[in-house]
């Protein structure tokens, strides 16, 4: 009995780890069932949001360059503007991102922020200044492709921006 060859010696450990019939089906089903869910998800997947750019903590989507070109086309056709080659403008629209995101990354940090009261102040004198309400303004974004949640935003960074930078510029000049 000491004398067993290798190939006996194999069968004698992997025959244990068999599973009956009826295991072997629960076994199956289970490894079936637990794959449903990849399988389901797998049927949900939509195509993401990639990164073009990281900045700080940030990052710079392609749906926010492409809405970013889009905007900027639209403008520029509305002047009669010839368009530069689309290479040329995607790389400066993305250069613009990013250093409107190191600038309000840096604002952040800097502990700057507009309130709601002044971002309503704000829209509403650009609102007047273009001799319409707020409604009409509104209706105007909208019509130029623009949401008001958008247009807002996009204020609201501005001025924490600017507001930054007159908090930097203020705190650099020495007077003597």
């Amino acid at each position: 009995l000491g004398t067993r060859s290798t190939k006996q010696q194999i069968l004698q450990y992997t025959i244990p780890m068999t599973l009956s019939p009826s295991s072997f089906n629960l076994w199956l089903l289970l490894a079936l069932f637990s794959t449903l869910p990849s399988f389901a998800t797998a049927a949900q997947i939509q195509d993401v949001d990639s990164i073009v750019a990281i900045v700080d903590d940030s990052v710079v989507v392609r749906s926010e360059l492409d809405a970013m070109l889009r905007q900027i086309v639209r403008d520029l056709k509305q002047k009669g503007t010839k368009l530069p080659p689309m290479d040329v403008m995607e790389k400066q629209v993305l250069e613009r991102l990013i250093s409107t995101k190191l600038q309000l990354a840096a604002a952040a940090r800097a502990g700057v922020s507009i309130s709601d009261d002044i971002l309503a102040q704000a829209i509403g004198n650009i609102a007047r200044s273009n001799n319409m309400s707020l409604s009409e303004f509104r209706e105007a974004l909208a019509n130029g492709g623009l949401t008001f949640k958008e247009f807002r935003n996009r204020i609201r960074e501005q001025l924490t921006i600017k507001r930054y930078m007159d908090k930097e510029m203020a705190r650099s000049i020495h007077i003597t």
